[in-house]
């Protein structure tokens, strides 16, 4: 079960992740802010790619590809391309994709697309014809992985991917559930990366994967630690943000003993996710605790 959960996580982050990336990135206009204020000529075949309308989008971005002279409206036009064959459903072709991703880097090194692109391409190891057939060959790309996630974080040190790198390279050691070694060395990058890099945009999932590594073992207080730090850090949703206050309250009452922090945390959802389903478990787990505590007020009193 242990790696479902964490599969199923890192599932999740990652497709939040890439298409935030690509949406936020096409809304702002292969330019930057100087060029958001204009129109870009690649608009069109966005709003086809949101509604799933596939083939205009693949004309518009092939014919700006063919015809268009600026670098950075061809570097975003393939890598769109490389984009739309990956995660097209039905009809996805992960050759054409790379392929795409692949002339990204090799002929617009500098585009605003290179580094999504070279990111793209680190996770991108099990293609049909070069799918790995033993446990060494899987290590081996693994290794190859984790070496470009490594080779990313150190030469765009700052930027939006290089966040998303120091997550996924924590997630591909935190996903061998089952070894301890690895699961630490996963845990230790992360908590290294947000050392240095605290307020970073995937800063509430990288607290998680790490309270989660806690919690597994074990270790009740510094979960409840990573967990509230994933809360303040701004997590995506009421749902979630819910989700994470029943979670440390519960910890907390229930692994620490500890029932002025649990009130607060299941206070803390009643108060910011009234119609959560979790709130008359909260209301209950709130009272508990209080009661506990006046009781052990009005004991120690002389």
């Amino acid at each position: 079960m242990r790696c479902g959960e964490v599969s199923v996580r890192v599932a999740a982050v990652g497709v939040l992740v890439g298409v935030a990336a690509v949406v936020a990135w096409a809304a702002a206009g292969a330019g930057g802010k100087e060029a958001a204020a204009t129109a870009n000529p690649l608009d069109g075949a966005w709003e086809a790619v949101q509604i799933a309308n596939w083939g205009e989008a693949v004309e518009i971005f092939e014919s700006h590809d063919a015809d268009v002279a600026e670098s950075e409206v061809r570097a975003e036009a393939l890598f769109a391309l490389g984009h739309i064959w990956q995660h097209r459903r039905p009809g996805e072709d992960m050759r054409k994709a790379v392929a795409y991703y692949r002339r990204v880097v090799d002929e617009f090194p500098t585009s605003k697309a290179a580094p999504w692109a070279e990111l793209t391409l680190a996770r991108i190891i099990d293609l049909p014809d070069n799918e790995p057939r033993t446990a060494e060959e899987r290590n081996r790309l693994l290794a190859d992985t984790r070496g470009r996630y490594r080779r990313i974080m150190e030469a765009y040190e700052g930027h939006l991917v290089a966040h998303e790198a120091a997550l996924r390279l924590g997630v591909s050691y935190l996903a061998q559930a089952g070894d301890a070694e690895a699961e630490r060395t996963g845990a230790e990058i992360l908590i290294a990366y947000l050392g240095g890099h605290a307020d970073n945009y995937l800063a509430a999932n990288m607290h998680i994967l790490v309270g989660d590594w806690h919690e597994r073992n074990g270790r009740w207080r510094e979960a409840v630690d990573s967990f509230a730090a994933a809360y303040d850090a701004g997590l995506p949703s009421m749902f979630h943000q819910a989700k994470t206050c029943f979670r440390i309250a519960q910890i907390a009452e229930y692994r620490l003993g500890d029932d002025a922090r649990a009130v607060k945390w299941y206070k803390r959802l009643l108060d910011e996710a009234p119609r959560d389903n979790r709130h008359y478990l909260a209301r209950l787990g709130a009272e508990r605790c209080g009661a506990r505590l006046a009781a052990a007020r009005e004991e120690a009193a002389p």
